[in-house]
């Protein structure tokens, strides 16, 4: 499996159960937002969203999922270099993946806290030995 790091790249990685679509579309509309105000990020800073399927993902719809997917797809499309993707998505991705891209992040975001996603924030700090909880 390819690392997901790459010279002079900061990947950032960012894992919800994929039954919370609510926040992704405002997770990528910040995303988008520093990548306009905040033109030195391009080519040094990757979104990694990760859905990792739940019991209730049969209850997720699938315009939700389209939705988001579209919105990726736009800001890959006005962003986009050679050798540079700014958002990925990983549908279901497996834990060895995970893995990989845990250590290779510098910044882990997982939110809200409160709404059971602590221990994926363990499993960063667990697995990125400069991972740090706040």
């Amino acid at each position: 499996m390819p690392h997901p790091r790459r010279e002079g790249a900061a990947p950032s990685c960012s894992r919800r159960p994929a039954r919370l679509h609510e926040g992704l579309p405002h997770r990528l509309e910040a995303f988008a937002r520093a990548l306009d105000l905040y033109p030195e990020l391009r080519g040094r800073v990757t979104l990694a969203q990760f859905a990792v399927p739940s019991r209730a993902d049969i209850h997720s719809t699938p315009s939700s999922r389209g939705s988001s997917s579209k919105r990726v797809g736009e800001i890959n499309g006005r962003f986009s270099r050679a050798g540079w993707v700014p958002c990925t998505t990983l549908p279901g991705a497996r834990s060895t993946r995970l893995l990989a891209w845990y250590r290779a992040a510098d910044v882990a975001l997982v939110t809200p806290l409160k709404d059971g996603n602590e221990p994926v924030a363990k499993e960063y700090c667990a697995a990125n030995p400069r991972g740090v909880l706040c």
